[in-house]
């Protein structure tokens, strides 16, 4: 990132939520606190199944998350910013091949060692 850009801003969607008093609603679909990990001292957890049904609340049978009075905020990202797509492995002679030697190799360089490692060389294993 150069100096000019140094802030970056990104829009949010923004949804407020003004409560004058407890309100109960349905919690989370998941409480990920449930799976089991290790703390660094024992393992927290060791008798439940790494699975998703283990920790995924059961739809509208309780209305157990209080939220107590003042304005709610829940924001989110644009969609851009949220989906990522997976791109398959790049060979450096197949890129050269697209873009031609001398373009390929300055591009494939300034990729590689840009700051935000657009693509990160793989080294062979035997």
């Amino acid at each position: 990132m150069n100096k000019q850009n140094k802030h970056l801003l990104v829009p949010i969607h923004l949804d407020a939520l003004v409560i004058t008093k407890d309100l109960y609603v349905l919690g989370s679909m998941a409480d990920f606190s449930r799976l089991p990990y290790f703390n660094g001292n024992r393992d927290v957890h060791p008798d439940t199944a790494y699975l998703s049904e283990e920790i995924l609340s059961h739809p509208f049978r309780s209305q157990d998350l209080p939220l107590r009075p003042g304005i709610h905020l829940h924001w989110a990202l644009p969609d851009a910013l949220t989906k990522t797509m997976g791109l398959p492995i790049v060979r450096r002679q197949s890129f050269f091949n697209v873009l031609g030697p001398k373009t390929g190799r300055e591009t494939w360089e300034k990729l590689i060692s840009a700051s935000y490692h657009w693509l990160t060389p793989i080294k062979k294993t035997s």
